[in-house]
């Protein structure tokens, strides 16, 4: 796999892992920790270029507030 590719990918599994603290996060209640999280997870896709998982963090905040 050429060196962008996994740039990419390593971004996009830090993304999830944050997309995914946030969910347990949230069932914990500890909700400004969870926005912050999901925060940094929608930068990380919103720069690879993954739109739907940008839509689907600011859907995670919406269901926080």
């Amino acid at each position: 796999m050429n060196r962008f590719f996994m740039e990419i990918d390593d971004r996009y599994a830090e993304a999830n892992s944050l997309f995914n603290q946030a969910i347990r996060l949230t069932k914990l209640y500890q909700y400004r920790e969870a926005r912050e999280k999901l925060r940094q997870a929608k930068q990380l896709f919103a720069a690879i270029g993954l739109d739907d998982r940008v839509e689907k963090c600011d859907q995670a905040v919406n269901e926080i507030n």
